[in-house]
């Protein structure tokens, strides 16, 4: 798995994953692994991400080694369909519903 879950928060149905930096996964394929599990499908039945945010400039962002990261507050936000996902520099992925 290319991340860990840290939570859930019931009241607004926003999940929190980790990205694993140590892992061979991107963390655009981190978030689409999440959304996939959020929707409860297949990562291959979503909507591709590029329809939504550029997967190769979001990876040159933060790099899959985390070691090339610059600023470690750093973070990126962009809608997904339903879905407002706020992925930081840390590792840290927020995949909150847009209501």
């Amino acid at each position: 798995m290319a991340f860990e879950h840290v939570g859930m928060q019931a009241d607004c149905g926003s999940i929190e994953v980790a990205h694993d930096w140590g892992g061979s996964g991107s963390i655009a394929e981190t978030i689409i692994t999440a959304l996939a599990e959020e929707e409860g499908v297949d990562p291959v039945d979503l909507d591709p991400l590029y329809g939504w945010i550029d997967p190769e400039a979001l990876d040159s962002l933060f790099p899959s080694n985390g070691s090339e990261a610059g600023d470690p507050d750093a973070y990126v936000t962009f809608q997904y369909d339903e879905y407002r996902v706020i992925a930081g520099a840390d590792g840290t992925v927020l995949i909150e519903p847009i209501r």
